[in-house]
């Protein structure tokens, strides 16, 4: 038969529930078991062993929660490691984290000014002028047939 003082103190503990080493979220579960408890992170998975030694309480990972962890663990990182991957594969593509040919950085981008539009414009417009003559000589070598633009 279990001490009184440990059924009780267990108890209490029990009855505290989030305010004992857990947030109020309801991220631990603890379970009453010999000589303690077994408590749950039920983000995790990972459950420890919880027991009272003297007047202080203490968790030890159990086994099979620590190879879980483990595996966890190890697949994040993996995870981790091709995010990077990607990461880095995206900066090549578009350029970032590149040198010139000379060894310098390459500059930021920086959004056109009206001298940038204006010049754009005047070269769309260049475009369009050649464009109709282009026809016009087309519409007079073929004798003048067609609608004039």
């Amino acid at each position: 038969m279990k001490p009184l003082g440990t059924m009780v103190g267990a108890a209490l503990l029990l009855a505290a529930g989030p305010s004992f080493g857990a947030d109020t979220s309801g991220r631990f579960t603890m379970s009453p078991t010999d000589g303690g408890f077994v408590r749950l992170d039920t983000q995790t998975g990972a459950m420890a062993l919880c027991t009272k030694k003297d007047a202080d309480w203490s968790c030890a990972d159990m086994p099979e929660s620590a190879d879980a962890s483990r595996k966890r663990i190890e697949t994040l990182e993996s995870e981790n490691r091709m995010l990077k991957d990607e990461m880095k594969r995206m900066d090549e593509v578009l350029g970032h984290g590149t040198t010139g040919p000379d060894g310098t950085p390459p500059k930021a981008f920086a959004m056109p000014d009206e001298k940038d539009v204006d010049k754009a414009f005047d070269y769309i417009e260049s475009m369009i002028k050649k464009f109709r003559e282009r026809v016009k000589k087309l519409e007079e070598q073929e004798g003048g047939a067609g609608t004039p633009l």
